[in-house]
């Protein structure tokens, strides 16, 4: 049973100590996207939740805030009298599928994480490895990287297209995310819109695999000696019990896309909850694009595959809040996002897939011509959508600290 709440009267009684008036969009968020500078705090919020919106809470604050939670509980967890000498010496463990950059890799090693990082750009390896190496060295021993792609199972070789960039993505160069078309694939690409990238290949992994020991990191910065090669891929024989995986307090995913083959293989550690905090990126349309399930009869169905086995595991859904590209036009689709976010409008909640297409009628019901292809200026056409980030919260999880985040409080 379903029911709309007054979110501010809820958030004032939850979190008495916090100025809820005055809750902003925090905007350290990706090159590409773009945030509203404020989010009001009406919004629906859903008893047995599907997806209640956590209001003016971004992907990027949302980290901070969660890493320093996980700070929190390590000192909690290291002064206490109660736990286990092995429990107090074994950090949290977060991983990133998806990095681009060393940023969050780093600071989550730099606040004593347990860091497992992975990302299968060649092109992107280089920069990754150096800023590594060159952090201090209580910092790069946390860090374990694999130089390979998430997907449903270990060891399938995959086309990649590499540049070096956030649109770096599993699949061949006939994919062009920003018009939402394909073309013949060729060696290499080059758009107005993507800096040169070439197709190459990659090694898969299961991250069910990684989760249960049995695949090594490609370098373990941690080890007496590290390679600068990080292509190779090795089946686990013995790992220190202080550098095993029993749980992971914090799993990262923005893979342009690719999210369903992530997910599916994920499906074993999400089933027996070994997952406390999951934050995906979201993006209907950018997933259907990439997944060939565009169109009225396919169109919203591996999104939705990506969420449905959590919710069947017992995990609670969140929606982080709309982003959208600077190029974004400014017409009546961006007028209803805003709307939605000032509390005039009611985001549909009530099923994944009524959610999902939400994102698709932003551009077919409310575009002039209802078509969804508004000009950006000149010839260009505005074609990539709307996305946002869904936060999944394992059943029964409760921080070891008592929360001093916004964020924290919250969940």
């Amino acid at each position: 049973m379903y029911s709309i709440i007054d979110e501010y009267s809820m958030m004032k009684k939850a979190l008495p100590d916090v100025d809820v008036d005055s809750l902003n969009a925090h905007a350290h968020v990706p090159a590409h996207a773009h945030v509203p500078a404020r989010a009001h705090t009406t919004s629906l919020v859903v008893k047995d939740p599907i997806l209640p919106d956590l209001h003016g809470v971004y992907a990027d604050f949302f980290f901070e805030d969660i890493l320093e939670e996980a700070r929190q509980a390590m000192i909690a967890t290291s002064t206490s009298t109660s736990t286990s000498t092995n429990a107090k010496n074994k950090p949290l463990v977060f991983m990133e599928v998806g990095m681009h950059s060393s940023t969050q890799c780093l600071q989550a090693a730099r606040v004593g994480l347990q860091a497992h990082c992975v990302e299968p750009s060649p092109s992107s390896f280089k920069r990754i490895d150096s800023r590594i190496r060159n952090s201090a060295k209580e910092v790069r021993r946390n860090v374990k990287f694999y130089q390979l792609a998430a997907s449903t199972q270990t060891g399938l070789d995959l086309e990649f297209m590499s540049g070096g960039g956030t649109g770096d993505h599993v699949g061949g160069g006939g994919y062009d995310v920003w018009t939402m078309t394909k073309r013949e694939a060729s060696a290499s690409v080059s758009t107005s819109k993507l800096r040169k990238a070439e197709t190459t290949i990659v090694k898969s992994v299961a991250l069910d695999d990684i989760i249960s020991n049995k695949i090594l990191p490609t370098i373990n910065y941690g080890s007496a000696s590290t390679s600068a090669s990080a292509t190779k891929m090795s089946k686990a024989v013995s790992i220190p019990l202080s550098q095993k995986i029993d749980n992971i307090f914090f799993l990262k995913v923005d893979t342009q896309g690719h999210e369903p083959s992530v997910f599916a293989g994920l499906q074993e550690s999400i089933r027996e909850h070994k997952i406390d905090l999951i934050l995906t990126e979201y993006w209907p349309k950018g997933i259907d694009f990439m997944n060939d399930s565009m169109g009225p009869e396919t169109e919203c169905t591996k999104p939705v595959e990506i969420l449905q086995p959590l919710l069947d595991a017992g995990y609670t859904l969140y929606t982080l809040p709309p982003c959208y590209h600077p190029k974004a036009p400014k017409d009546a689709s961006l007028a209803r996002l805003r709307r939605m976010i000032d509390g005039k409008e009611i985001m549909p909640l009530s099923t994944l897939r009524e959610h999902c297409m939400w994102y698709y009628d932003l551009e077919r019901q409310y575009r002039e011509g209802g078509d969804g292809k508004l000009s950006t200026g000149g010839d260009e056409i505005y074609q990539m959508g709307y996305w946002t980030d869904v936060l999944a919260v394992k059943p029964g999880f409760k921080f070891t600290a008592t929360p001093v985040t916004r964020t924290g409080k919250i969940i």
